[in-house]
């Protein structure tokens, strides 16, 4: 590469170069057409006026001439210059020799001084110069001479040695003249070659710079920064692009993590991150070469499937899971995570990528709904169901905005004296279009929305409508529980609600309790920790529901104020034939006398259980073998 000194000269011989070579051709073809003229002229009247110098010397200069242009490609600046020079000096010095040409000759000299400066460098012009001008001074001499020796007479024919002299002095002039104009014009169009030489390489610099920051922001774009998969937009791209290909059939799966969010809240984002790069490396790992992967976001992955049946899906989930509990064991973890897969087939499932994407997704929430059910292919029924989830929701909407739901109430017997301990709050909710549905069905559909807030404090108030028929029925100091749903419970101005609305219904808190799931531990502890003593200080109690089923560690059971622990009913069914659940509870009931708190069995329905229940230290039981949930007495 030339340096940036050179760039200028260089660049300014570059440009200039082609303006040569059209020159040239044109001269070729003048003088092409002067052979032409000279050869059709000997046939003519006017042959004999013909000087046969010329006639001879344009065509074999207009042969050289062709042949130089033939080579120039090989030929220098200044070897083209010179060749154009050693052709024009016979013309010249016959013009010159020629009184009636004179003018022609001092033209074609002073043509040739101009072309020398503009093409060669300026040392190479002035020489040039000085040897055009010598020809003129020479004949100067000439004439002298033969006015000296012939008489003057002479210099009628030839000029005289005065008007050489001025001829001469003035080409000197017009070569110096020209000279400095050219040279001024040059350096001037050299600094601009140069300025434009650096803003180019400026602006190459800068179009490299933009390509990678171009390269950056497409692999930002369509990268998860993570794991390093692709990302839910390169996921997507890739799928249409395949499908506009007319790939003819693929699989798209997607992945899920149940309990992600809890390893999340109980060891930090940083156990999270690292075990999405274990699971991105390991799905990377295992792709074919017709199988694409990407991380959608959160705890969700996706595979675009092209070369395995459905048959082989079932076999290489197995194998991943495999895989996936040797890399990330629950004892690694402190916590056993579980994966779901969920598979739409395009195209039996969809003939574009919205299409089976929307429908991988109404199957994996079918596995996630489903405990045994940890990979699901879509069907049309999911499909149905989907849409009756979707008009559920609809009217739970209305529902909510009617206040259409009413409650019922399950007791709670204590297992020492028979008495009623409590009762428990349940939702109901009835429509035209489909009557009395199950709370199994609507519950999660509120869960999942945006109306579990308005939801929650309509059952709430119902709830402390009818307190004062409870008390009627049960006494004065009956204890009501009710679910909370997390978001619920830790929303802002959650406490300040519960206080404003019993002292609204002039109910007193120490007749409400309030069930909190073990989900909630994936939430921030410590405002679980505050939200619980604000409501422990008002003198509402908690009760912590499901026990034993999900999330809950000794750490939180100790550092919370709870009142209450409800064991879940999987505790109670198997009380009676297995020495395990019936070990398990008495430990859950030793820890709770040590906490203070009661024990709350629910789900019981034999009198067997209920005994074996208080052979293990239990407090209160909640089941169908003491009543089933009904609506409160008017």
């Amino acid at each position: 590469m030339a340096s940036t000194k050179d760039s200028p000269r260089l660049g300014f011989r570059k440009g200039i170069e082609p303006v040569l070579d059209h020159i040239m051709v044109a001269c070729f073809f003048l003088a092409l057409a002067a052979s032409v003229i000279h050869v059709a002229a000997q046939r003519t009247q006017y042959a004999a006026s013909l000087d046969p110098l010329f006639t001879y010397l344009i065509p074999i200069e207009t042969l050289i001439l062709g042949a130089i242009l033939l080579q120039r490609h090989r030929l220098s600046v200044t070897v083209k210059v010179v060749s154009i020079g050693l052709l024009l000096w016979p013309l010249i010095l016959l013009s010159l020799m020629r009184s009636g040409l004179v003018g022609v000759g001092v033209l074609l000299i002073c043509t040739f001084i101009v072309f020398s400066y503009v093409f060669v460098p300026l040392g190479r012009g002035l020489l040039i110069t000085v040897l055009s001008s010598l020809p003129v001074f020479a004949l100067t001499i000439a004439v002298a001479r033969g006015a000296l020796q012939f008489g003057p007479e002479v210099t009628l024919r030839h000029n005289s040695p005065i008007q050489w002299l001025l001829i001469g002095l003035t080409l000197v002039l017009f070569a110096t003249i020209s000279s400095s104009v050219i040279h001024a014009l040059r350096t001037r169009l050299s600094s601009e070659i140069a300025a434009l030489q650096e803003s180019k390489e400026g602006l190459e610099e800068l179009n490299e710079e933009l390509e990678k920051n171009r390269q950056q922001m497409s692999e930002l774009a369509y990268t998860d920064s993570l794991t390093g998969l692709p990302n839910r937009l390169h996921f997507e791209r890739h799928v249409k692009e395949r499908i506009a290909s007319g790939v003819p059939s693929a699989l798209l799966v997607l992945m899920d993590i149940r309990s992600f969010r809890v390893v999340n809240s109980l060891y930090g984002q940083a156990k999270g991150d690292e075990i999405l790069k274990t699971l991105g490396k390991l799905i990377q790992g295992d792709l074919t070469e017709h199988q694409f992967a990407a991380r959608m976001g959160g705890d969700e992955f996706a595979i675009w499937v092209e070369d395995r049946r459905e048959s082989h899906i079932g076999t290489a989930f197995s194998n991943f899971m495999s895989k996936a509990q040797e890399l990330l064991p629950a004892e690694r973890l402190g916590h056993r995570l579980e994966y779901f897969h969920a598979v739409a087939e395009y195209s039996n499932n969809g003939t574009s990528y919205e299409e089976c994407y929307e429908n991988a997704g109404i199957a994996l929430r079918k596995a996630k709904e489903s405990p045994q059910l940890n990979m699901a292919m879509f069907t049309e029924a999911m499909r149905a169901e989907a849409i009756r989830r979707h008009h559920m929701l609809r009217l739970l909407e209305q529902a909510v905005y009617n206040r259409e739901f009413s409650a019922e109430y399950q007791t709670k017997i204590n297992l020492n004296t028979g008495a009623v301990a409590g009762v428990e709050a349940l939702a109901r909710w009835s429509t035209p279009q489909y009557g009395q549905v199950s709370p199994d069905e609507f519950i999660p559909l509120v869960m999942q929305s945006w109306l579990m807030g308005a939801f929650s404090k309509v059952i709430f108030e119902t709830v402390l409508s009818q307190v004062p028929s409870l008390q009627r029925s049960y006494g004065e100091h009956i204890s009501v529980a009710l679910n909370i749903s997390p978001a619920f419970f830790l929303s802002a101005g959650f406490t300040d609600y519960v206080a404003e609305i019993l002292t609204q219904y002039s109910v007193d808190p120490h007749n409400i309790t309030l069930e909190i799931t073990e989900d909630i531990f994936v939430e921030d502890i410590s405002r679980i920790q505050e939200v619980i003593h604000t409501l422990r200080v008002q003198g509402v109690s908690i009760s912590l529901d499901d026990f034993g089923k999900g999330y809950s560690s000794l750490h939180y059971i100790s550092h919370i104020e709870l009142n209450e622990l409800k064991v879940d009913r999987s505790f109670t069914e198997k009380i009676c034939t297995d020495a395990r659940s019936f070990g398990l509870m008495k430990i859950i009931c030793s820890m709770a006398d040590t906490f203070s708190f009661k024990v709350v069995a629910e789900g019981v329905e034999t009198i067997e259980q209920a005994e074996r229940l208080c052979e293990a230290g239990c407090d209160t039981a909640q089941g169908f073998l003491y009543s089933r949930p009904e609506a409160a007495s008017a």
